[in-house]
């Protein structure tokens, strides 16, 4: 789900090298009392880069030190998601001004340029098929379980 989010981030960018590599997605993983922060980049521009911090435990007073690398991880979050709200604000303003500073001279020269697609693109993901198992699969599942 975060490379969908970094995918979509970068259709909102129209692909900007500068900015796309500067962007960045957050997850977190949570389970019970346990915490674990993910996010994810592309920093080179065509591998998307998954970091996993530590888990932790989310203690049940204040005074206990694991609390406070979870608040850390937790304001580490906003600010990547801030940083990244800015970048993309920042794009859609400098896309803004671009289209009221052009003049008909402008639009003239570049409809003769040709159009160089941006070399970051990637892919949207693959949906998984609904194609039905087969007979032998499902026997070897039984099989498994009354053992």
């Amino acid at each position: 789900m975060l490379r969908d989010i970094l995918v979509v981030l970068i259709m909102k960018c129209k692909g900007n090298e500068q900015i796309t590599r500067q962007l960045q997605t957050v997850g977190i993983l949570h389970s019970g009392n346990r915490f674990q922060l993910l996010t994810m980049d592309i920093p080179k521009g065509y591998v998307c880069q998954a970091q996993r911090l530590d888990f932790y435990k989310v203690a049940g007073r204040i005074n206990d030190p694991p609390l406070v690398f979870v608040i850390k991880d937790i304001l580490k979050a906003n600010a990547i998601i801030i940083q990244t709200l800015n970048l993309v604000q920042q794009e859609k303003t400098s896309n803004l001004d671009s289209l009221d500073d052009t003049d008909d001279d402008d639009k003239v020269e570049r409809s003769n340029q040709r159009t160089i697609l941006p070399p970051i693109a990637l892919p949207s993901t693959f949906k998984t098929s609904n194609i039905a198992r087969t007979k032998d699969v499902n026997y070897k599942r039984k099989r498994r379980k009354s053992k």
